[in-house]
C-alpha cells in the first residue's frame, strides 16, 4: 500500500535535502536513522553553516531541532504524530523553558493567517460595492480535515462564495492539502493564495503552491494562477511613510558623526523621548502583498511559467514522476548510506531545471565529532563532504601532509584557502603535542593588524554593550515594521582603564536595563541607554558582531529623531570584538583549535576564558530570553510572573554576555602579550 506524501515531505525533498525528508517520512525511517546513528554509520549535520547562530550547538544533532527547522508548517496533515514521537526520544530542558512553550514561527504564522482573513474581508466588501454583488466568504478553519473535506465539496460548487479560507482537498488517499485562501473565479476556475509569515517569495514557497495546484487539478479543478501572500516589508505601522526611503536617507549621512563636545555634551541631559504610546489599527491593504513570481531570482519568473515549462504533465520533471521517485527513495532502507543526493538546479533565464547529483553534506559517513575535523570549518561542510568522498581518511586533519598541495584540487580549484590552511596548521601542532603549539594561536604574520585592533581598546572609557531584542511578523507597535528587532534589554560593562580585570572587576563599571512594562520597550530602553553610554564621558563602544547592534541603533536613529545625535555618535564609534576572529576577508587573527571553526562568542569565550561559564544561569540562551519577553509583552506571561520568576534571571544572562566580552578581550591581550607590550598608552612590538 502506498503511503501519503505530505506537502512538507515534498518541500523538504526538493528544497533542502532528500535525506532530511527521508528521515521524517515515517516512524520506520526515523527508527532506522536512530539505529544508524547508534551504530556509528552516519553523522547528520542538521543545522548547516548558513544557519550559524551564537546559541546553536552544531556539534550535537537533535531530531527536534532539525524537525522544527525544516518542517515549519505544523498543520501538515500526517498519518502519525511525528512531532510527538520525536519529543518522546528527546531530552527536554527543564526549568524556565517550561514557561515558554510557544513557537514564534507558529505564532507568527497564525497572526499572518488572521491578517489574511481581514485583508480578504476588506477586498470582498470593495468587490461587492464595485460590482453590485453579494459574494460571500466561507471559513473552514474550525473543522477537522474529514469534516472540512466534506464541507469543501459542498461549498465549492456555489459560485456565490468568492473567497474560501482553508478548504481541504485529497487525491488518491495520499495527497492532502488545506489551501490558505482559494479564490473562486467561477466556472470551475480558481486561484490559490498561500500565506507566509515572510516578506519575500522563494523556491520553498513555490513548491508549497505547486503541490496544492497538483492536488486540486487532480480533482478536476482549473487553477488559473498561484500566489504567495506576504508581509509588505515597506509597511510601517501607524505611518504613511515607507521603510526604504527612510533607510536611504540615513545611508546618505551614514558616515557623519556629530561632535561630542560641540553638539552632544551641551544637550546631553535634555535628550529624551517623551512617553507617547499610540496604537494604530493595522492597515491590511498596506500590510499584505501578494506575488505570483519568484522574488529570490533576479529575473522574477512567474510561478505558472515555471510550473508549465518544468513540472507540467508533458515535461521530463512532471510531478507524477517526481512523486514516484520520492516514494522509491523513501522506501529504500539504505538511502541514508548512499554518499550522494540530488538537488534541482534552475536556469531561470531559459525557465528550465534538472536534477544534479552531488555528495550530500547533510548526512555523511560517520566520523568522531569530538575530534578535530574539516567538517568543523566555517561554511565548509559541502567542500568537506566532497573531499572525504574523493580522498577518504587522507583528509583527516592528522593525515593532511600539506594543505597547500595540488593534491587537494578538485576540478582545477584549490579547496583549502588561507583560512583552512591556517586552521589545519594550528590544529596539527596541537594534536602532535608540539610544546609551542600555543604560539600559533595569534597569527604572527598579521601581527600589525592585531596591534591595530588592540590599540582601539586603549582609548578609555570602553563601553562594551549587548542588546536583547524581540520581533514579530506583523509589527506590534507604531513606528515599527515587520521583523524589526525591538530592543528591550541591555548590559554595559565599561572599562575605565586598560589595566582592567574581569575576575576582580577592577577598573570595570556595570550598568544594565530591562523593560518591565507590557508596552513598547524602546522609549525607556533608549532613554536609559543614552544616559549610561555617556556616564563616563565619550568613549569607544564595543559590540560582538556589531552589525546586529548597529542595525538596532540605525532603526532607532530613524524612528526617534529627537535622540538621533547621541545614538549616531554611538553608532559611528562602535567597533567589533569579533574582528579578531571573523573578518570581511581572511579570518582568524586569533584561533584556538577548540573553537571548532566557530567564531560565536559562545565558543570563543569559554575556550579563551574557561573560568567564566553560562552553565550556572537559568536562562543561558539569547533566543530563550527573546521568546520569554515576547510572551510577556503579548501577555501570555503576566507582569507578576515576569517580576517574580523571570526578570532577575534575564538580567543575569545579558550581564554575562558583556562580562564574557570583557573576559575575551582580556585573554586576547594576554595571548598577544608574548609579542607586544603597552608603553605610554601605545601598543608596541616586543624586542
Amino acid at each position: 500500500m502506498k503511503r501519503k506524501i505530505s506537502k512538507e515531505d515534498f518541500k523538504v525533498y526538493l528544497n533542502e535535502c532528500p535525506k532530511i525528508a527521508w528521515i521524517f517520512y515515517s516512524e520506520k525511517n526515523l527508527n532506522i536513522t536512530k539505529t544508524y546513528l547508534n551504530n556509528e554509520l552516519i553523522v547528520i549535520h542538521g543545522i548547516t553553516d548558513d544557519d550559524l547562530d551564537e546559541d546553536i550547538d552544531t556539534t550535537k544533532f537533535s531530531f527536534l531541532d532539525v524537525y522544527n527547522k525544516y518542517y515549519k508548517d505544523k498543520n501538515s496533515i500526517l498519518d502519525y504524530d511525528i512531532e510527538a514521537l520525536i519529543n518522546e526520544n528527546e531530552e527536554n530542558d527543564i526549568g524556565v523553558q517550561n514557561l515558554t512553550p510557544l513557537n514564534e514561527t507558529v505564532e507568527d504564522g497564525l497572526s499572518v493567517g488572521n491578517a489574511a482573513i481581514e485583508y480578504y474581508k476588506s477586498k470582498l466588501e470593495a468587490y461587492n460595492q464595485k460590482n453590485n454583488t453579494n459574494k460571500k466568504i466561507y471559513d473552514f478553519s474550525s473543522f477537522n480535515f474529514v469534516k472540512s473535506l466534506e464541507k469543501t465539496k459542498e461549498i465549492i460548487k456555489d459560485d456565490n462564495y468568492l473567497y474560501l479560507f482553508e478548504p481541504s482537498f485529497e487525491f488518491d488517499n495520499r495527497f492532502r492539502v488545506k489551501c490558505d485562501v482559494l479564490i473562486n473565479k467561477g466556472n470551475n476556475h480558481f486561484v490559490i493564495v498561500e500565506f507566509k509569515a515572510s516578506t519575500k517569495s522563494n523556491l520553498e514557497y513555490f513548491y508549497d503552491v505547486i503541490y496544492q495546484k497538483y492536488v486540486l487539478e487532480k480533482n478536476g479543478f482549473i487553477i488559473d494562477d498561484v500566489y504567495i501572500g506576504l508581509i509588505n516589508p515597506e509597511y510601517i505601522k501607524g505611518s504613511i511613510q515607507e521603510k526604504t526611503p527612510l533607510s536611504e536617507r540615513f545611508d546618505e549621512q551614514k558616515y557623519y558623526c556629530p561632535d561630542y563636545y560641540e553638539i552632544i555634551e551641551p544637550k546631553l541631559k535634555s535628550y529624551k523621548i517623551e512617553e507617547k504610546y499610540i496604537d494604530s489599527d493595522i492597515d491590511y491593504d498596506r500590510l499584505i502583498k501578494t506575488v505570483n513570481y519568484l522574488e529570490s531570482s533576479k529575473s522574477y519568473p512567474d510561478f505558472i511559467d515555471i510550473y508549465n515549462n518544468i513540472f507540467g504533465e508533458k515535461n521530463k520533471l512532471n510531478l507524477d514522476k517526481i512523486f514516484e521517485d520520492m516514494e522509491n527513495d523513501f522506501n529504500n532502507e539504505r538511502f541514508l548510506l548512499e554518499p550522494e543526493c540530488k538537488k534541482l538546479k534552475y536556469d531561470y533565464k531559459e525557465i528550465d531545471a534538472s536534477f544534479k547529483r552531488s555528495y550530500c553534506h547533510h548526512v555523511v559517513s560517520w566520523y568522531d565529532q569530538n575530534d578535530y575535523s574539516i567538517y568543523d570549518f566555517t561554511r565548509f561542510k559541502k567542500k568537506a563532504a566532497l573531499l572525504y568522498n574523493e580522498f577518504g581518511n587522507e583528509v583527516d586533519i592528522k593525515n593532511i601532509v600539506n594543505p597547500e598541495s595540488k593534491n587537494y584540487f578538485v576540478d582545477g580549484k584549490q579547496i583549502f584557502k588561507d583560512d583552512e590552511i591556517r586552521l589545519i596548521k594550528v590544529i596539527q601542532s596541537k594534536i602532535n603535542n608540539n610544546p609551542n603549539w600555543s604560539n600559533l594561536i595569534v597569527d604572527r604574520n598579521r601581527l600589525n593588524l592585531v596591534m591595530k585592533l588592540l590599540s582601539d581598546y586603549l582609548d578609555t572609557p570602553v563601553y562594551m554593550y549587548d542588546f536583547e531584542t524581540v520581533k514579530w511578523a506583523i509589527p506590534k507597535y507604531n513606528n515599527s515594521f515587520s521583523y524589526q528587532q525591538i530592543p528591550f534589554q541591555y548590559s554595559i560593562h565599561t572599562l575605565i582603564s586598560h589595566d582592567f580585570d574581569y575576575k576582580t572587576l577592577k577598573k570595570i563599571e556595570h550598568r544594565n536595563f530591562i523593560a518591565n512594562e507590557q508596552k513598547d520597550p524602546r522609549i525607556k530602553f533608549l532613554n536609559n541607554f543614552i544616559r549610561d553610554c555617556f556616564e563616563f564621558g565619550p568613549g569607544v563602544y564595543v559590540a560582538y558582531n556589531k552589525s546586529f547592534e548597529r542595525t538596532v541603533l540605525k532603526n532607532a536613529i530613524i524612528q526617534f529623531p529627537e535622540v538621533a545625535e547621541p545614538l549616531k555618535y554611538i553608532y559611528s564609534n562602535t567597533i567589533d570584538l569579533m574582528e579578531f576572529f571573523k573578518r570581511k576577508k581572511t579570518n582568524w587573527l586569533i584561533y584556538h583549535p577548540d573553537f571548532k571553526g566557530s567564531y560565536s562568542i559562545k565558543k570563543t569565550q569559554p575556550v579563551m576564558a574557561p573560568d567564566l561559564s553560562y552553565k550556572d544561569l537559568v536562562i543561558n540562551k539569547g533566543d530563550n530570553a527573546s521568546k520569554i519577553f515576547r510572551q510577556y509583552l503579548d501577555d501570555y506571561i503576566s507582569h507578576q510572573e515576569f517580576e517574580k520568576f523571570l526578570k532577575q534571571d534575564m538580567l543575569k544572562y545579558c550581564d554575562r554576555d558583556t562580562l564574557a566580552m570583557v573576559a575575551l578581550l582580556q585573554r586576547i591581550f594576554d595571548y598577544a602579550s608574548k609579542y607586544i607590550e603597552i608603553k605610554e598608552g601605545r601598543i608596541m612590538c616586543r624586542k
